[in-house]
């Protein structure tokens, strides 16, 4: 399994029963996590994109309010009305979903409590 494969990062169900899970070992976990430079790429470009997200959010509200917004490794990459719509952009775009962080933009902020 690669860290970037399609929802990997949300819905990661191991092939194994939960009883033989604990049995993992690190080295096995690694394997299973991809190559090292993979996994470091992946995590700076989510890194960046989150960034955008923070850091870019007035120019965000400006130019995107009340719109979904995709960002991929730190660069907006599509916008819509609608969370389908925008997913149909990226799909259009044949960008990796995985890797790709989408929010919805508004100024004001709310907080899901999951």
């Amino acid at each position: 399994m690669r860290l970037h494969d399609e929802l990997s990062i949300v819905r990661w169900r191991p092939e194994r029963p939960m009883a033989e899970r604990a049995e993992l070992t690190v080295g096995e976990v690694i394997r299973r996590l991809g190559p090292l430079d993979e996994l470091r790429e992946d995590l700076a470009s989510f890194r960046r994109s989150a960034r955008t997200f923070s850091s870019d959010r007035p120019r965000l509200i400006d130019e995107y309010r009340q719109q979904w917004v995709a960002v991929l490794d730190g660069e907006v990459v599509a916008h819509a009305d609608s969370f389908p719509a925008v997913i149909d952009a990226v799909d259009q775009r044949q960008l990796p979903r995985s890797r790709v962080l989408v929010r919805f933009v508004d100024e004001n902020v709310r907080t899901m409590i999951l």
